[in-house]
């Protein structure tokens, strides 16, 4: 069961998220059944449960819905200090996804307060500034992006593996900055550094490069990269939606910044029909907002009214 836990984790390193969740939800329970109780006593299974249902909770974080809340709580119900830690973190993890901003401060006090204690201090000043990155850059967080950039150039002298993303939030800075020729320098030299399945973000960053290109003008360059990227997907992964429905929203306004309206229209009608019963205000406010600049471009202002309001009522709430 230990190898089997390893292996999960290699996979998620890898990107290959969808293999990793589904492999967590079938080992958990095999932590905690009667046999694995009375050979190992209580103790000791449920540290080891503890370890799995963190990993599934952490993945469970890229879809919509409360799953992954619904795992810290199980977390919390263990009774060991490591486990509260780490759910203190999914849940830091989930508001930054939906980005509910103080929601998430709130829950990086914890965070903080745990690393205070003796847990997890490496997750608080290597893993989360890399983890919360994503979110800086769809909230258009310039300062936070910033500061994320610093902390990480700072890391990655001791943790070298950290370079690529240092690197990565300073072109996200770049570019939300306005500078574009710069902005787009680094992220052409970047991506050979994040291709397929090497790491949670290698699509996640081809969504922020596009987003760049998108905004110098370079829209054919960004449906080619996006292209290529989703062609990479399976059918079930696009359900992690937190890393992989930016990307499509780039395609769609790259389409549309060619002339292909009728494809944009699609694809993001699409996207909204598919998620817009969901509840995370920050990707479907996204989404609207795209719909919106998509029909102002088609000089449809009753459509792009609709969607601004929808837009307003997402980011408000």
């Amino acid at each position: 069961l230990l190898y089997r836990f390893v292996e999960l984790q290699s996979l998620l390193i890898e990107g290959r998220i969808h293999a990793a969740e589904q492999g967590y939800a079938e080992l958990a329970p095999k932590f905690i059944t009667p046999a694995m109780l009375a050979e190992l006593g209580p103790g000791q299974s449920r540290g080891m449960y503890g370890g799995v249902i963190y990993g599934h909770a952490v993945v469970q974080c890229l879809h919509f819905g409360q799953r992954a809340l619904e795992l810290t709580a199980e977390m919390d119900s263990l009774g060991i200090h490591t486990w509260s830690a780490a759910a203190a973190h999914v849940r830091m993890l989930y508001h930054a996804a939906r980005g509910e901003s103080e929601e998430m401060a709130r829950c990086r006090e914890a965070v903080e307060s745990f690393a205070l204690q003796g847990e997890s201090t490496w997750q608080t000043d290597m893993f989360l500034p890399a983890i919360l990155l994503d979110t800086f850059l769809l909230c258009g967080d310039m300062v936070a992006t910033r500061r994320t950039a610093e902390q990480l150039t700072r890391r990655a002298e001791q943790v070298p593996s950290l370079t690529r993303h240092a690197q990565l939030a300073q072109a996200g800075y770049l570019a939300l900055r306005g500078d574009l020729t710069g902005a787009l320098a680094h992220f052409e030299r970047l991506l050979p550094s994040f291709p397929p399945y090497r790491g949670l973000h290698w699509f996640a960053m081809r969504g922020h490069y596009a987003a760049a290109l998108n905004r110098a003008g370079q829209h054919a360059r960004a449906k080619q990269l996006l292209s290529a990227s989703l062609a990479q997907l399976a059918p079930e992964e696009h359900s992690m939606v937190v890393l992989y429905l930016e990307p499509q929203r780039q395609l769609a306004l790259a389409e549309a910044g060619l002339g292909e309206y009728a494809s944009a229209c699609q694809r993001l009608d699409t996207l909204l029909q598919r998620h817009g019963h969901e509840d995370n205000h920050l990707l479907l406010g996204l989404l609207h907002k795209a719909r919106a600049e998509v029909a102002l471009d088609m000089q449809d202002a009753a459509t792009a009214l609709i969607h601004v309001e929808r837009v307003e009522h997402h980011f408000r709430a």
